[in-house]
């Protein structure tokens, strides 16, 4: 049996939807899998010891005896494109399976997760991430309400590419050192944002969306929340021609960077990605399929 969940990103929203705000996420290929056959010795394999995964694990093992269970990260633990929560979503999809529950109840699941994610922090996890690789899907999250809403790309004249920085930075450790009364103080303005870019997207309105992300972009810049790496890449990525916007996503926007471009530009956009960093020569398309 393989259970799979999707590549994950912040389009909009990391920081703000800690607190109540709001985020945009996007679900790409490749895919994390999880693959379990019948063993007489149980094991799991490529999960780590004090992942919030391996954590339920432990707390359900009784229900994964006689299971042999591998992790697969297509990025061999490079990171920045959600290894963890996929660790979670599908052992927790695999968990519900053996104990025969079909449907996915979110707040019960947001509760399991963040009861164990949250240890030790002084800035609880919004399970946004999560919640987008469970429906594999791009999602809108309200943290406030739970209210999930699926987003389809149709956009016409624009695409995006997801590159890698090189850098890599652990969201659990980021999120030790950071105040919860800054991110509340700023929440109310980064969550108008990604309603702005959320209303765009509905619309398919190109020129609201690129700007949207671009007002996201600037915003976390002025609070210090973008990696100075990031600022010298997504500022040489801004001068090719055909790209209308660039963030880096996640904490401090350290891993990688979403590039909105003209879609009629993809080509010419691709290759002087390929010569700023060597680490853009590895895409994520928008199709999920």
């Amino acid at each position: 049996m393989i259970i799979e969940a999707k590549s994950k990103t912040f389009l909009v929203g990391e920081y703000c939807v800690t607190c109540g705000g709001s985020a945009i996420v996007l679900c790409t290929n490749p895919k994390f899998q999880l693959r379990i056959k019948s063993s007489k010795n149980t094991q799991l394999r490529g999960i780590k010891e004090g992942s919030p995964a391996f954590t339920f694990y432990m707390e359900n093992r009784r229900v994964f005896e006689n299971l042999f269970i591998k992790f697969i990260d297509p990025y061999k633990s490079a990171g920045g494109f959600g290894a963890s929560s996929a660790q979670f979503v599908t052992l927790y999809k695999l968990r519900n399976k053996m104990v025969g529950v079909n449907d996915i109840d979110i707040p019960k699941f947001l509760d399991e997760y963040r009861a164990i994610a949250e240890k030790n922090q002084k800035i609880k996890p919004s399970g946004a991430d999560c919640l987008a690789q469970f429906q594999n899907d791009h999602i809108y999250f309200d943290s406030d309400t739970n209210k999930i809403e699926n987003l389809q790309w149709n956009f016409k004249d624009i695409d995006f590419f997801i590159v890698k920085t090189g850098s890599k930075l652990a969201t659990h450790k980021h999120l030790r050192k950071l105040s919860p009364d800054f991110i509340h103080a700023n929440s109310n303005r980064l969550t108008q944002i990604v309603e702005n870019v959320k209303n765009a997207w509905l619309k398919c309105d190109s020129k609201n969306f690129v700007s949207g992300i671009a007002d996201f972009y600037a915003s976390l810049n002025d609070l210090g929340l973008v990696y100075e790496k990031t600022q010298r890449l997504v500022s040489k990525i801004l001068q090719i021609d055909g790209v209308l916007a660039a963030k880096g996503c996640g904490a401090m926007g350290a891993d990688t960077i979403i590039i909105v471009f003209e879609n009629k530009l993809r080509d010419s956009v691709k290759r002087n990605i390929k010569s700023i960093s060597p680490y853009s020569s590895h895409h994520i398309s928008k199709k999920i399929n």
